[in-house]
């Protein structure tokens, strides 16, 4: 047992999910990977998954994909690496205040039925009518997608979920979907818990036409049935949009 796993377990004994984190790094000045994994090492493991060429000396024990290597990259490594019970990923730039709050509320929402659960994000492109959504309790709503910008998700869906070529989709678009639509097959909630907020800034440091057109082939690329699934999402996250 490292000494990251022993912190863990010490620091939250009474937790009967084993979580798992990963943080994905790219480069950039609005990265705080190296903060995160310090943030998170006392509550659950934690690897990094980075991008970020320059930092592969200053971190060698992080997980380094290359300087080419995007979302989708990473998301195949961490899926690779994961072991627990339910998967904790954060992107780099993101921040969670009160981690202990984030496990207690995923590990709640996984004991009502719940396959992904994530706070809420103060910048999102996911945003809901919220007096539309299902409650399933006080602040805790059920909807379409989450945001892949901090969420949980069970191994159940981890592991089912259909794998996506990063040399077709290295951006990454669509693999949040999947996910979404996985864990609905396998019969669990997708959950937004509006007690909890993550920050995140806005902006993107990639080409999110470039984004958009591998979006539109990986759908075209699905079988029928999930493609179908998925379209249902994104056609019910469009209904439900906060004005």
């Amino acid at each position: 047992m490292t000494a990251a796993h022993g912190a863990a377990a010490s620091a939250d004994s009474g937790r009967s999910l084993r979580f798992q984190a990963f943080v994905f790094n790219w480069p950039g000045e609005k990265q705080r990977a190296r903060a995160l994994e310090v943030h998170l090492a006392p509550h659950c493991p934690v690897v990094v998954v980075n991008s970020d060429d320059t930092r592969r000396g200053e971190f060698p024990h992080w997980v380094h994909v290359g300087a080419d290597a995007y979302f989708t990259r990473q998301w195949d490594e961490a899926v690779r690496r994961f072991e627990g019970d339910a998967l904790l990923h954060v992107q780099a730039d993101a921040w969670i205040d009160d981690v202990p709050a984030l496990l207690r509320g995923a590990e709640d929402a996984i004991a009502r039925g719940a396959g992904v659960y994530a706070p809420d994000v103060d910048y999102t492109a996911h945003t809901y009518d919220r007096s539309r959504l299902v409650e399933l309790a006080p602040g805790l709503c059920a909807v379409p997608n989450t945001d892949c910008t901090c969420w949980v998700i069970h191994a159940d869906v981890v592991r089912a979920t259909p794998q996506v070529d990063p040399a077709r989709n290295r951006l990454g678009w669509g693999i949040d979907y999947l996910v979404a639509a996985t864990a609905l097959r396998l019969g669990r909630a997708v959950v937004r818990d509006y007690r909890l907020q993550a920050s995140h800034p806005r902006g993107t440091g990639y080409d999110v036409r470039r984004a958009r057109e591998e979006l539109r082939a990986l759908l075209r690329s699905l079988p029928r049935e999930t493609a179908r699934d998925v379209d249902a999402l994104r056609r019910r996250r469009r209904d439900l949009r906060s004005r």
